[in-house]
């Protein structure tokens, strides 16, 4: 698509005056809003391919899903250089009618669904009760959409912020979900080449660093066999917020091969844990099937065992990992695993377990200590406060204080000390006794500075200089805090 081309596109529908303030009321309910739930690991859900799939305004609405934090609508499904008269094309499901943009000859139907109006209403529902609802483009049908150069990325971005972005009052523009304005674009890109999606990405982050008040989002959802074969330049090279492993596609890397592993299980989440990112934030979701996609499907993972690998995700690192990614809510909100708790429900739950402060931790100390559940205050502050972690467990910190050599189990990079002591506290435990009993958080120092120990013994520390290192020693069920006193220096 070249500019005038797009001009064209974009003035094929008027804008109507009254959508102009209700655009500015969206961003602002988008801006003050929270995702829903304490938690700050997510559910991520697509909607808009299931069967006889619930309107989007009730998938937000209804208490029994109220634990969704994102909402990826699918699908942009035809791109400008497949479709009728360079325009692009989609395919919501039942969720919009048979209605089309016309091309810009003024008679001719393109292949995007207009009028959308309860998809439109149900944006801005869930937007108001704190969701992200993000438009997916891709998908699995059909097989032939693509983009040849950098440029059409660029104008195809162009052209989906103004159709599906911030109304602006000077450019007339085709709209089909009218005022509604989305959070963002996520990418699920399942054929063709790899070129231009990196550079789509680049020119959406430059139209949101315009757009004062308001966060927009960037998501790719990759297959789980590294490198990816679309969407590999993207996610090494682009700004995004969230990366959904599809782990249900590919068998040596899916997450049934992981559970059923007993050895040389699939490393996916620690690989792209570890891979440099532009965005140092960006979060990394375990991406499930909501239920079974046909009889016997063996991909999809029962509850019990998405436990086991979030658990485990978790583990490799609190930081990166950002929650379940769900395919797709229809299906999950009909699986119904237990005493009227649907797959996204037990999905929630699963993740608020492994989340600082959301389980309530045991006391395991005198009355004269200081309690502190996450954020715990800087050295000198915290010394001989304990840290109650997400499994009940409790750790004495002990500023200053590095354990060099009492049997290293493992080590990652972490952004705080309670997420060091959370890695510890949800390693896997042998025999009843858990592996990791303390570790040495270690915060100015690049790459990995979180190491968990496997036998830290109270008193053996080693001083380190100007706070260079704290550590924190797991208590006993009843054990009282022995009160630390900060050592004066280091070598």
């Amino acid at each position: 698509m070249n500019r005038k081309l797009i001009s064209a596109l974009l003035a094929v529908i008027p804008l109507s005056p009254s959508v102009l303030g209700q655009d500015q009321a969206a961003a602002a309910a988008s801006a003050t809003s929270t995702t829903s739930g304490a938690s700050p690991l997510k559910v991520a859900v697509y909607w808009g391919q299931g069967a006889n799939q619930e309107p989007l305004l009730d998938i937000c609405s209804k208490d029994t899903l109220k634990t969704i934090d994102i909402i990826n609508i699918g699908f942009v499904n035809v791109f400008p250089e497949q479709g009728v008269q360079g325009f692009p094309g989609s395919d919501f499901g039942n969720a919009c009618g048979a209605e089309k943009v016309l091309a810009p000859d003024g008679v001719t139907p393109t292949q995007l669904s207009n009028n959308c109006v309860q998809i439109a209403e149900g944006i801005k529902k869930c937007q108001e009760l704190g969701k992200q609802v993000m438009l997916s483009l891709g998908g699995a049908i059909p097989d032939n959409y693509g983009i040849t150069t950098d440029q059409k990325a660029y104008e195809f971005a162009e052209f989906l912020w103004q159709a599906f972005g911030p109304v602006k009052p000077d450019v007339p523009s085709s709209r089909p979900f009218g005022d509604a304005v989305v959070d963002g674009f996520d990418f699920d890109i399942e054929h063709g080449l790899s070129i231009g999606y990196k550079a789509m990405a680049d020119r959406f982050k430059q139209l949101y660093d315009l757009e004062a008040g308001r966060k927009y989002y960037i998501s790719a959802a990759p297959q789980c066999k590294i490198p990816d074969e679309r969407l590999a330049e993207m996610i090494s090279s682009a700004y995004l917020d969230y990366i959904y492993i599809q782990l249900y596609n590919t068998p040596e890397c899916s997450a049934r091969t992981y559970i059923d592993a007993t050895a040389n299980r699939p490393t996916t989440f620690e690989e792209y844990a570890k891979a440099p990112y532009v965005n140092k934030d960006v979060k990394i979701f375990a991406g499930l099937l909501g239920a079974p996609q046909t009889p016997g499907d063996t991909y999809y993972l029962n509850p019990d065992e998405v436990q086991r690998l979030v658990k485990d995700y978790y583990t490799i690192s609190p930081t990166m990992f950002g929650g379940i990614m769900i395919w797709e809510a229809s299906s999950a909100i009909a699986n119904v695993v237990s005493d009227g708790t649907n797959f996204i429900m037990k999905a929630k739950e699963i993740l608020n377990g492994l989340t600082p402060g959301q389980a309530p931790g045991s006391t395991t100390n005198d009355s004269t200590t200081p309690l502190a559940n996450m954020p715990l205050p800087a050295c000198p502050d915290a010394n001989n406060m304990v840290y109650n972690a997400s499994d009940g467990s409790s750790y004495q910190v002990q500023c200053n204080t590095n354990y060099p050599d009492d049997n290293l189990v493992s080590r990652s990079r972490q952004d705080t000390l309670e997420r060091c002591i959370e890695a510890c506290s949800a390693f896997t435990t042998s025999g009843g006794q858990p592996v990791c009993r303390g570790c040495s958080f270690r915060p100015t120092v690049e790459g990995e500075n979180c190491f968990l120990k496997g036998t830290p013994t109270p008193g053996t520390g080693v001083p380190t200089p100007d706070f260079e290192s704290v550590s924190a020693v797991l208590l006993a069920p009843g054990q009282f805090v022995q009160p630390y006193v900060i050592p004066a220096g280091g070598p």
